[in-house]
């Protein structure tokens, strides 16, 4: 597939909501003719942004056996704070 390929699957929903959630609705939505018999369901492998790198798309991908070459997004690569390790703050205020 090439950037000027239509799309191979196409999932509509309301524009506040994660794309992460309708990534198992758009997967199971590809449905590729490649010649004689049954279109392929399956990828060999997926590219896609960071919107789509949660756990339940990853454990999908998994499941399927597709490869899944997705950017990770820096708020996870980062993970939680940790709160206030230095006590600065508890420091300014008691000062």
């Amino acid at each position: 597939m090439t950037r000027e390929s239509p799309p191979i699957s196409l999932v509509v929903g309301p524009r506040d909501e994660c794309n992460g959630k309708r990534f198992r609705e758009a997967m199971e939505g590809i449905r590729v003719k490649y010649g004689k018999g049954r279109p392929g369901t399956r990828p060999g492998e997926i590219a896609e942004d960071s919107a789509y790198n949660t756990r339940d798309a990853r454990a999908y991908l998994r499941r399927m056996g597709v490869k899944a070459s997705m950017s990770v997004n820096i708020r996870d690569k980062l993970g939680r704070g940790k709160g206030d390790p230095t006590g600065s703050i508890q420091k300014h205020i008691s000062g």
